[in-house]
């Protein structure tokens, strides 16, 4: 391949997965989008890289831009129905009262709250799909802990996946869970050795590279190679459960965010196996 070839091809790929240039000294801002909103919850979309309450970082938590929005009083700590870890994108719904969060804790438990959650895996998966049943034990809360596998204290925990595509070393997997816990696909994956392909907590990368399944791959002498996606690798695509007051179905989606897309974009164009 010609030189100025390569250089297009990176250009391409720099379009792709990299934001516009911002100053240093003000770092791009991550922005919730809010999908919906009434006086007993708030569903919205969460970027990769928002803290749920308090951030660490100089970036405003989801709590604090719904603060921000005049949809959360700035007092005790938010109500989630779910958990999501800072890394990880999709559907989040808030709870604007007490009986809101009583209901949506219980479809959380029993099952009939449903997210469909999409995650990138390393491969090869040998089955279309499948069911993990492993009890688990440890932290839910705060993001900060890992999770483990405990077949004596454990609590019951199920996640069925499906192969939605493969590619070499790599597939991308569609899960459900039971209880409705995004994090315990990350240990029961982890346990089937089926790990995500960026989770370094649960034996995945710290990142995933275009030169880690493109054949040919030849560096560009004008830049470092970038990371396709530098978190963790799995996006909660849409959820499902009854309205907390009315009882009415309720169904909500958000597309993967742009690190997700590209990631799926490149594994398409240079993932396949060869014919």
């Amino acid at each position: 391949m010609a030189r100025n070839e390569i250089e297009d091809e990176y250009e391409e790929l720099d379009e792709e997965i990299v934001e516009p240039a911002v100053d240093a000294r003000r770092p791009k801002r991550q922005r919730i989008e809010v999908l919906h909103q009434d006086d007993d919850i708030v569903v919205l979309s969460k970027p990769p890289g928002l803290w749920m309450d308090v951030s660490p970082g100089e970036d405003t938590s989801v709590a604090e831009q719904l603060i921000q929005a005049g949809l959360l009083e700035d007092g005790p700590d938010p109500v989630y129905a779910y958990s999501l870890d800072p890394p990880v994108s999709g559907i989040a719904i808030l709870s604007r009262s007490e009986s809101a969060a009583s209901a949506l804790a219980s479809q959380v438990t029993d099952g009939s709250l449903k997210q469909m959650i999409r995650t990138i895996v390393r491969g090869p998966v040998m089955k279309d799909s499948g069911t993990i049943n492993f009890k688990l034990s440890g932290i839910v809360a705060g993001m900060t802990g890992r999770m483990k596998v405990d077949a004596i204290r454990g609590s019951d925990a199920a996640t069925t996946w499906t192969v939605r595509d493969h590619f070499v070393g790599f597939a991308v997997l569609e899960c459900h869970t039971k209880p409705a816990v995004p994090h315990q696909i990350r240990v029961h994956l982890e346990a089937a050795g089926i790990p995500l392909a960026v989770d370094p907590i649960y034996s995945g990368s710290t990142k995933l590279m275009l030169s880690s399944f493109k054949a040919g791959y030849r560096r560009s002498h004008r830049r470092p190679e970038k990371p396709l996606i530098d978190r963790v690798s799995l996006h909660v695509a849409s959820v499902e459960f009854r309205h907390p007051r009315t009882g009415e179905p309720c169904r909500f989606e958000c597309a993967p965010p742009k690190d997700f897309r590209a990631t799926l974009h490149q594994l398409e164009r240079f993932g396949r196996k060869p014919r």
